[in-house]
């Protein structure tokens, strides 16, 4: 069972939720992009339309916010 190979291998929760911290950003990112995408705006577009440079959106597009 899942519990006797948690009990037989040590397990670094710390590395874990980091691990998971990332691919949630990742999959925000790219949903970010593709909603960007589906509106036919570009970066740029979207940027000045809610008043942010166009350097944060490629931030939030890369999962680098």
């Amino acid at each position: 069972t899942i519990d006797d190979v948690l009990a037989e291998r040590s397990v670094d929760r710390s590395q874990v939720e980091a691990h998971k911290s990332r691919l949630l950003a990742e999959v925000r990112a790219y949903r970010f992009r593709e909603l960007r995408e589906n509106a036919g705006l570009t970066q740029a577009q979207l940027a000045e339309h809610i008043g942010v440079g166009q350097r944060q959106i490629s931030k939030i597009g890369r999962a680098h916010v």
